[in-house]
């Protein structure tokens, strides 16, 4: 079978002549160019979208770290209103009367010991409050 394909080539190389053998490279050597040149617009073509890809996730991911930035600060401003809130309930129990008197009430009442109903029990009670 190989003598005979190889006698086929021979016979069709002998039937041609040069400048159809000519002809043939050159044809050759444009659908080689041409398939390389295909080649090499398809890797181009993958290689920029390979790239438009990555900036897309990079997009994605600056967006994603702005929002969480906004979110950090919309945290941040609820807690400094609660901490300016809890200062400013301070400052009006410690400066007006009745939360003064409330103040010094509740202290009293947790440092003075109940006075007993039994009446032996009065003189301690006093030496303790004085």
């Amino acid at each position: 079978m190989r003598q005979v394909v190889r006698s086929c080539e021979l016979q069709t190389f002998d039937g041609m002549s040069m400048s159809e053998e000519e002809m043939r490279l050159k044809r050759l050597k444009l659908e080689l160019e041409m398939k390389k040149m295909e080649q090499h617009k398809e890797l181009k073509l993958k290689e920029m979208e390979h790239e438009a890809g990555l900036k897309k996730q990079e997009m994605e991911l600056k967006k994603r770290e702005l929002d969480l930035r906004a979110m950090e600060m919309e945290e941040n401003k609820v807690v400094k209103r609660k901490e300016l809130e809890v200062k400013l309930k301070d400052e009006d129990r410690k400066s007006s009367i009745t939360g003064l008197v409330k103040f010094y009430g509740d202290a009293l009442k947790n440092s003075v010991s109940k006075m007993g109903s039994d009446p032996v029990e009065y003189p301690a009670f006093f030496t303790n409050v004085g």
